[in-house]
């Protein structure tokens, strides 16, 4: 029996990575066994990547549990989520994997949230050998896209694969929709609304289908993860 120990975010709060995550505990395996140390720094999606200081605490709990499974259940494989391109999760990681790095035989990094490769040379030479330690020369990095950052090949993952982002699909389960279609098409984004995820991307390129005269709709679902990234987006609606 593999027996696996999963280190990362289930709802609440519901985005994309802890949706993904929960599915995969909830799958059924043969002769592979999953443990989960559950990470909850985060109630709301917009506190991710804000420091806290109950958020110390729950770190502490969070190496305990994993030393804890470790040993309970004699996992000798090490699942992780790694950072995203921001500091404060990075320290994070930091604090948690260098903890635990040495209590497992191989290590899997899942980049869901991408980009950690690229703040290596944006940090200072104490910063940069604590980062090697943290997350160099792990035994597969899984990536979702061949388009995203190459984290896994710069952090010398031993091994890198994608294996795409699947969600459950719930076209079947639906009842059919008997309203017309819309004449325009939707064009919808879903998750929390930041720069960083294309946001003002997308509002350019709506901007040039705008002028060159076609019909559709922009919808945005989600929270912003500030009220100046907010007023940013209503100004260049205003003005566009």
């Amino acid at each position: 029996m593999i027996k696996v120990l999963v280190v990362g975010q289930t709802p609440p709060p519901y985005h994309g990575q802890a949706i993904s995550i929960q599915l995969m505990l909830n799958g059924k395996y043969q002769n592979v066994r999953l443990y989960h140390v559950r990470m909850s720094f985060s109630k709301e999606v917009v506190e991710i990547g804000k420091f806290k200081m109950n958020k110390l605490w729950h770190l502490l709990f969070i190496i305990i549990s994993i030393y804890y499974k470790r040993f309970r259940h004699k996992t000798n494989i090490l699942y992780y989520v790694p950072a995203g391109s921001n500091r404060i999760p990075m320290y994070r990681d930091f604090a948690i994997l260098l903890a635990i790095r040495c209590l497992f035989k191989r290590i899997i990094f899942n980049f869901r949230a991408t980009g950690i490769s690229e703040l290596y040379g944006k940090l200072s030479v104490i910063e940069q050998f604590f980062f090697r330690l943290a997350y160099f020369n792990t035994d597969l990095a899984i990536s979702l896209s061949e388009f995203n950052p190459p984290d896994g090949e710069k952090l010398k993952a031993k091994r890198n694969i994608v294996i795409p982002n699947g969600l459950e699909d719930y076209y079947s389960k639906l009842k059919k929709v008997t309203k017309k279609a819309k004449s325009k098409p939707i064009l919808l984004f879903v998750g929390i609304l930041c720069e960083s995820k294309g946001i003002m991307v997308l509002l350019d390129a709506s901007r040039k289908l705008k002028e060159a005269g076609l019909p559709f709709f922009v919808r945005l679902m989600g929270r912003f993860e500030s009220a100046n990234f907010s007023s940013t987006v209503e100004r260049f609606i205003y003005y566009n």
